[in-house]
């Protein structure tokens, strides 16, 4: 549920709107819809989930980058635009 508020660009609060919760209940009689501050709180763990992913695949692209002479003297030009 915090995937899809979060690339659909709904409120947190879209999950106190009681058609959005007899919408659940709809699907599924016995779910839990979470409150507007867990919504939030698992979009944060995302985002720092993903952030620290991102670092990590840019550390080891640099890296890699870097170390291999024969990718910077046919690239050199390009890597100080």
């Amino acid at each position: 549920m915090s995937i899809w508020i979060a690339v659909d660009d709904q409120p947190f609060t879209v999950v106190g709107c009681p058609e959005f919760q007899e919408l659940i209940k709809i699907c599924n009689k016995d779910a839990k819809v979470p409150s507007a501050d867990t919504i939030r709180n698992d979009i944060l763990n995302l985002f720092t989930k993903q952030r620290s992913d991102m670092q990590c695949l840019l550390q080891v692209s640099i890296y890699f980058l870097l170390n291999d002479r024969t990718y910077i003297k046919r690239n050199i030009k390009y890597l100080f635009i």
